[in-house]
């Protein structure tokens, strides 16, 4: 009995574009499996298993290709077990290893850099689809393929701008990046350009979130603003606690004060109590007794 571990829609896309994408544990082992939503999809189905057959021509043994079978459940892929780029870059950069991310962004580029031998660009060839598994490179997703004129130089800053892992990276190895690959701001505007023509061709006619916000007015609130956001009232919190550890201090203080008041009062007490006891026992004695007369008649 198959089971289902996971299950994506993809249904912010154009009506044949759009595929369910599940992780089901089989008999044999797991499986991934994209089957197209409506039925105007299953001809993009079909395709991604030609896709298959063109990346294996081109990448032979630089990289292999995650194997497919069309079924009557869609598409299945072999599920395969290793650490994509992804995931290592971010290992790399939490490590600060500088070279060490160097070398995954370059090794990213050649794998990248291989398609200019093809008349297809695998368009979607981000880090998260690119697996390490024994020291092989597999490509585990190829949906989007083109024949359209598409330059490698254009996917591999598209694999940066989708990264996460990329984008928590500091300014100064971006820097090295930028300058070891020729990338530029001018470059960044004509690439946002051509990103958005590739988002548009997916979502089709669909009104997309990017669309509605367009049409209306709202409040842009960046990343940066709710840092800083955070840090003032950061601030303010450790400004609170102060005030209150103050507070406790000058509270303790007045109670040691009290405690210590209570103690001499205690003592003065006692030597009251002492002073009482010596004066009965002088009144009750017999010289007392006997000079009460001389003492009334000198008073």
């Amino acid at each position: 009995m198959d089971k289902v571990l996971y299950v994506k829609l993809s249904d912010n896309r154009a009506l044949e574009y759009q595929v369910e994408t599940s992780v089901v544990r089989t008999d044999s082992g797991l499986k991934v499996i994209k089957k197209n939503i409506r039925p105007e999809g299953l001809e993009h189905i079909r395709k991604i298993k030609e896709n298959e057959d063109i990346l294996r021509s081109v990448y032979k043994d630089e990289a292999l290709i995650c194997k497919s079978e069309l079924t009557d459940r869609g598409i299945e892929f072999e599920y395969i077990d290793g650490i994509s780029f992804e995931d290592k870059l971010r290992e790399e950069s939490d490590k600060e290893d500088i070279d060490a991310v160097l070398s995954i962004i370059d090794t990213y580029r050649h794998l990248v850099s291989l398609m200019d031998q093809s008349e297809y660009t695998n368009i979607d060839l981000t880090l998260p689809n690119i697996i390490e598994q024994n020291g092989r490179y597999i490509i585990i997703d190829y949906e989007w393929l083109t024949k359209d004129p598409t330059p490698s130089e254009f996917v591999f800053w598209r694999g940066l701008f989708t990264s996460m892992s990329y984008a928590m990276l500091g300014k100064d190895i971006k820097d090295q990046v930028y300058s070891r690959y020729n990338l530029t701001k001018e470059k960044d505007e004509l690439y946002l350009i051509k990103e958005k023509e590739f988002q548009d061709y997916v979502s089709g006619s669909l009104l997309t979130l990017r669309d509605y916000a367009s049409e209306h007015e709202f409040q842009l609130t960046t990343i940066d603003d709710l840092k800083a956001e955070i840090i003032e009232w950061q601030y303010k919190l450790n400004d609170k606690i102060n005030e209150l550890n103050l507070k406790e201090a000058e509270l303790q203080n007045t109670k040691n004060e009290v405690k210590e008041g209570i103690k001499q009062r205690e003592a003065l007490e006692e030597q009251l109590g002492l002073a009482r006891h010596e004066l009965d026992v002088i009144k009750s004695s017999r010289s007392w007794k006997i000079l009460k007369f001389l003492r009334i008649v000198k008073g």
